[in-house]
């Protein structure tokens, strides 16, 4: 389904969300300056903005909490820099990376990211030979 120039590419419910958000809902509220965003098919924990230790500590009783409840259930759970982020397994940048560039002949393809969620997009676009980057510290596949 085309809305504008953007695709919907799979018709899935967003059910499992609920009682995630109401999980983080609660470390959101318990922990000063953290922030809950919803996407549509995501959910995520930014705590960018809490004091260093309080907000590392708590994203770890946060990704336990979250492991404990989702355990073999088809949704990711992404350590990201300062930030939790869940969502199905359906969803992620290599795999949409992958149909875009199969969908036509691209004479060059830049991936640029900063995050472990653009990790599966380098992978993709590492296999194909096109350019990686990453933009800031960490650990990364880019080239």
């Amino acid at each position: 389904k085309h809305v504008g120039n953007w695709q919907k590419k799979k018709k899935t419910s967003s059910d499992w969300l609920y009682p995630i958000k109401e999980v983080m809902e609660e470390f959101t509220a318990v922990c000063y300056h953290s922030k809950m965003e919803e996407k549509k098919h995501s959910v995520a924990w930014h705590y960018r903005g809490v004091e260093p230790e309080i907000g590392f500590v708590k994203s770890r009783e946060l990704m336990a909490k979250l492991t404990d409840m989702l355990y073999n259930r088809p949704i990711n759970i992404i350590d990201g820099n300062k930030v939790v982020e869940i969502k199905g397994v359906d969803y992620d940048k290599g795999k949409i990376s992958a149909e875009i560039i199969s969908s036509d002949n691209y004479d060059f393809v830049l991936g640029i990211g900063d995050d472990r969620t653009d990790e599966d997009m380098f992978t993709v676009l590492n296999k194909e030979g096109h350019f990686t980057i990453k933009v800031g510290k960490g650990s990364t596949i880019a080239h």
